[in-house]
């Protein structure tokens, strides 16, 4: 996969940790609303991100073959966990543009497994074209 794939995953677990520091500053502040989901998920859940693409980012830069296979499934999993957070939005905003993150997600992750599915299509050729020279 090209280095710039490792870089976007790389700030995707930045932007998770960014996220969780948010909502550790705003604690005070959200333990007073009423919030439909436990904090301790809305801080958690984007430490647990932010860890799996700091190892994603990390094992993409140095090439390695298991971060490779498990790009697709991982990204599948965030974009389906940021769709089931939508689910817990309380304002009219959020529930209507909920259709709009359906389709945008089905997007994501359609694009995300077919560049995967190609990636390793086109690595598998040049490993039985190498094989094929010796």
């Amino acid at each position: 996969m090209p280095r710039w794939i490792g870089l976007v995953i790389g700030a995707l677990s930045l932007f998770n940790g960014l996220g969780a520091l948010h909502v550790l500053t705003a604690l005070p502040t959200l333990r007073e609303l009423p919030i439909g989901m436990p904090l301790v998920v809305l801080l958690g859940v984007p430490l647990a991100w932010c860890a799996v693409f700091a190892v994603l980012g990390i094992g993409l830069l140095l090439k390695r073959r298991l971060a490779a296979r498990l790009f697709a499934p991982l990204l599948t999993a965030y974009a389906l966990s940021r769709l089931g957070m939508a689910f817990f939005a309380q304002s009219d905003y959020d529930q209507g543009r909920l259709g709009a993150q359906i389709v945008l997600t089905a997007l994501w992750i359609g694009a995300a497994w077919w560049y995967a599915r190609w990636s390793a299509h086109r690595i598998a050729n040049k490993e039985t074209s190498h094989a094929a020279d010796r």
